[in-house]
């Protein structure tokens, strides 16, 4: 069950990493990481890639998957 792994914010950007842990503090709750849109991501100063994998991922929770690691790709890395 989801609720059981994922216990907070921290724990959710954790998961997915590729750097967006880094961005935590931008999200002091639950609610902050799933009302945030791309611009208010923007103007919080987390960058456009992290943007983009992190409103991937809130989009797919929503739909109940599970995040998990995605490993980067050769030219990625």
């Amino acid at each position: 069950m989801l609720a059981d792994r994922i216990k907070d914010v921290a724990t959710f950007l954790g998961i997915i990493r590729r750097g967006c842990e880094a961005y935590t503090n931008k999200f002091p709750t639950w609610e902050s990481l799933f009302t945030m849109d791309g611009k208010m991501m923007e103007e919080a100063g987390i960058a456009c890639k992290h943007r983009k994998m992190i409103l991937r991922w809130v989009s797919k929770y929503r739909q109940g998957i599970e995040p998990y690691y995605i490993k980067p790709a050769i030219k990625d890395r």
